[in-house]
């Protein structure tokens, strides 16, 4: 799966880095195994997928965390007096996915995480995670 020039590399890994940071405050520390950009969809999205890990003591079978949905926008134009420049929009909802030893699983929303993109491919900002 290409990025096709939807977000550079340096971008990509600025959103990783900061998953990677609020998964950290939240105590989860399982290595990613598929971090990318899909553009097979109709709407291009971010995926990712961590490693299978466990708790101390043991209460599931296996736990990991994943997205189940996001979206990154098509260009956008801001302007204002000061300046004009273009951007994307991110939206990224993570969840943690658990398997019981008897058979089920479940899935529950973590957080959700945005953010706007430069154009160029240098910028990550506005930030926000709830």
């Amino acid at each position: 799966m290409k990025n096709q020039n939807l977000l550079s590399e340096k971008q990509l890994n600025r959103i990783k880095s900061e998953i990677r940071k609020e998964l950290t405050k939240r105590g989860f520390h399982s290595p990613f195994k598929i971090f990318q950009v899909n553009t097979n969809l109709r709407t291009p999205r971010i995926e990712f997928l961590t490693e299978n890990f466990q708790t101390t003591p043991v209460l599931f079978e296996s736990i990991r965390l994943a997205n189940f949905n996001s979206n990154i926008s098509g260009l956008q134009t801001h302007k204002d007096p000061d300046a004009e420049y273009q951007y994307r929009d991110i939206w990224i909802s993570v969840h943690i996915d658990y398997k019981h030893f008897t058979g089920g699983g479940n899935v529950k929303q973590l957080f959700d995480f945005w953010c706007k993109t430069s154009s160029n491919g240098q910028y990550v900002y506005d930030i926000v995670i709830r």
